[in-house]
């Protein structure tokens, strides 16, 4: 378990087992019924007003206010935080996830991609800044991301991103000397251009 203060915010963060998490970042988080009730209202997120097909399908999934909801789409999250990072009071929520750096990579498409209900204007120009701060921000807090996740985003950038230049050997410095091997192998199919 890791402790990880960002403003107003302290997650709970806990390693996902791997058969509890299908893609690279997703969350698994749980919110409390009363803040989801909140959310929703104060953000007018309901059947009626549901521009981005992820919270139709949150909502599908028992959003029915009478428990906790456990929040499992990086988007969704994304929008809570930065409804959350607007308040003046503090909040602790359990996450479980892949790596604690994705909690810092959304903390800043939070504060800069959100309008309204939907996190937009994702970009490989944009992706490329949000991963860069979230790691700069993480090594500032202490925050080590794991080599298995510096691998699969060089991996999966240029299928996502084919326009934007990524060059693997950027993520170095935020590489233990002893992992850079097994980086440079993790990541071969990615080529750099």
């Amino acid at each position: 378990m890791e402790v990880i203060v960002i403003e107003n915010i302290t997650w709970i963060f806990r390693y996902a087992e791997n058969d509890d998490i299908n893609f690279l970042g997703e969350p698994s988080v749980k919110i409390p019924k009363n803040m989801i009730k909140r959310f929703v209202k104060e953000c007018k997120w309901n059947e009626l007003n549901v521009p981005p097909h992820y919270h139709q399908e949150d909502l599908n999934n028992g959003l029915d206010f009478k428990s906790d909801f456990i929040m499992d789409n990086p988007d969704s999250l994304i929008v809570l935080m930065n409804w959350l990072h607007k308040k003046k009071r503090k909040y602790v929520l359990d996450y479980k996830g892949t790596d604690p750096f994705w909690i810092y990579h959304d903390y800043f498409h939070s504060k800069n991609d959100v309008y309204g209900t939907q996190v937009n204007g994702i970009t490989g120009h944009v992706e490329h800044a949000r991963i860069f701060q979230g790691l700069a921000m993480a090594e500032e807090a202490g925050v080590m991301p794991k080599v298995e996740t510096l691998a699969q985003l060089c991996k999966s950038w240029e299928r996502r991103f084919p326009e934007i230049y990524l060059n693997k050997e950027d993520f170095h410095i935020y590489i233990k000397e002893e992992e850079l091997e097994m980086f440079e192998i993790m990541s071969i199919d990615f080529e750099d251009n």
